[in-house]
């Protein structure tokens, strides 16, 4: 029964999330780059995981701010007593008793005042944290988008190899019924339509493969089908290196959160060095008793109130103190070498993504020159195939070519577009 309950359950919130897909997503939409990150930034539950941690650190200032309020509290209590002396009978009373107390701590010498700063300092880590969040969320679903635009380019490439193969197999076919080519000429060209028509179906299904991937980074499951718009197109991003690596240090999210924290964890130790300290506190209160509530004056009830202020002075706790206060400081400690070692990863990623993008640059340049080369040289191959001059090995060998040099152009414009998107990740800058 209960694996019925949760096979219920568990299609309910399939069905729930497709309808959530569906409303996202119309069916043949055709997304941007930007509709897609809007999208993930709505939805992503990893957002939505930073986001909550958020909420908790601010609850957090809430309650260390509740110190300085004055705490009020009420009590009462009822019983009932029986007692019996020999030769006598019993006699039952009837006791009640309630009171309200107000205590309000005067001066703690900067305990509450550093638990504040504390969840203050919190929360701003946990903010970097979700921005540092948004833009890895940017990232994921701009090479996933990117991805799926090249594996379209590549289909398109591949079914127009089919068509070039095609008309080759024409061709042979024509000039052995005429006797002017070999039979060999019409199976080669059986053979490499068939191979390029697998090739196709392995592209078609890395394509949907890529569709799945982005569809798992905007954190939508099951959309209807849609279509991204071809932006594989080369837009030169103009930066030098040490500009990268200054925007990087001033605006990378997690290196701000560790610079947060490393505040939070300056007052850990205050707070810590408090515990030598006195506190300073006063309190109130009311309480009346007797044997009825009803009655609250009558002989049978009192009433009386007191008021207390206190000083309380630590002595001695055990070396407590002592050893918070050397765990509060090797925590900083911590943290310190942590923010050197992020500094130093930094400057690796900026540089790295900077190389990559040069490096993507230069193949882009190249890619664009044996494209136009292959083109042509396809071209006076398949002319010079139809006069005789070329064999079919030359045609061949001209289409794999130029199919090769198409790919090549594609890979490097993607890897432009990626190397353009890590270099604004490790900058911090992804939008």
């Amino acid at each position: 029964m209960k694996k019925i309950i949760f096979l219920c359950i568990g299609i309910l919130i399939f069905h729930l999330v497709n309808i959530q897909a569906q409303n996202v997503i119309k069916k043949g939409q055709e997304l941007t780059l930007e509709q897609c990150i809007s999208i993930a930034l709505k939805y992503s539950p990893v957002i939505s995981e930073a986001e909550n941690t958020v909420l908790v650190n601010q609850s957090q200032i809430g309650q260390a701010k509740s110190n300085y309020y004055p705490q009020v509290s009420g009590s009462t209590s009822a019983s009932r007593n029986s007692t019996t002396s020999s030769g006598t009978p019993s006699e039952q009373t009837n006791n009640y008793s309630a009171g309200i107390n107000l205590q309000q701590t005067i001066y703690d010498f900067g305990k509450t005042s550093s638990k504040i700063n504390i969840a203050k300092y919190n929360t701003k880590s946990s903010y970097a944290t979700l921005y540092n969040t948004e833009q890895q969320v940017i990232f994921n679903v701009t090479e996933a988008y990117f991805n799926v635009v090249q594996d379209q380019n590549l289909v398109q490439v591949d079914k127009q190899t089919i068509i070039e193969y095609q008309q080759q197999l024409q061709q042979a076919r024509a000039e052995y019924n005429v006797g002017v080519k070999p039979l060999i000429d019409v199976t080669n060209a059986e053979v490499n339509l068939g191979n390029a028509q697998l090739t196709l179906i392995n592209a078609e299904n890395t394509l949907k493969d890529a569709i799945i991937t982005l569809n798992v980074a905007m954190g939508i499951i099951n959309p209807p089908s849609y279509k991204l718009k071809n932006t594989l197109s080369f837009q030169s991003y103009n930066i030098n290196l040490n500009q990268a690596l200054s925007t990087a240090y001033q605006n990378r999210q997690d290196l701000k959160s560790l610079y947060f924290q490393e505040m939070s964890d300056k007052y850990s130790e205050q707070l810590a060095r408090t515990g030598y300290y006195p506190t300073i506190g006063a309190s109130a209160g009311y309480s009346w008793s007797g044997e009825n509530y009803s009655q609250q004056i009558s002989s049978n009830m009192s009433n009386g109130w007191d008021a207390l202020l206190t000083l309380s002075i630590p002595i001695f706790n055990g070396y407590l103190t002592k050893y918070q206060i050397k765990q509060a400081q090797a925590t900083l400690d911590v943290l310190r070498a942590s923010i050197t070692q992020l500094k130093q990863s930094i400057y690796s990623n900026v540089k790295q993504s900077y190389l990559n993008l040069l490096s993507a640059l230069q193949q882009i340049k190249v890619a664009q020159i044996t494209v136009q080369q292959a083109k042509q040289n396809l071209q006076i191959a398949q002319g010079s195939y139809k006069v005789g001059v070329a064999t079919y090995l030359d045609v061949t060998t001209a289409i794999v070519s130029y199919l090769t040099a198409q790919q090549n152009y594609i890979q490097a414009l993607y890897n432009y577009k990626i190397a353009e998107a890590s270099l604004k990740q490790a900058m911090g800058v992804i939008k």
